[in-house]
């Protein structure tokens, strides 16, 4: 994938458990969803991965990429 083309893409509308901003979640497995912007026609993505970063910046969560082209949610682990 060119740096063009991941250009093109863009995550927005980030929820955890359907909320924007998700404070006092009481759930071990939040939903996190998004949508996905383009500024081409037609666009669609092959791939996603999600990482979570802890509050001292280090790498807690990563789902790794995952190839499934209609998702646009993940269940945190």
């Amino acid at each position: 994938m060119t740096g063009e083309a991941i250009a093109a893409l863009a995550p927005l509308g980030l929820r955890c458990e359907q909320r924007t901003e998700p404070l006092g979640i009481d759930e071990r497995a939040p939903l996190l969803s998004w949508r996905l912007a383009s500024s081409r026609r037609g666009d669609a993505p092959a791939r996603h991965r999600v990482r979570v970063w802890d509050e001292s910046g280090a790498l807690s969560w990563d789902t790794g990429w995952v190839s499934d082209p209609a998702a646009v949610s993940v269940r945190y682990a």
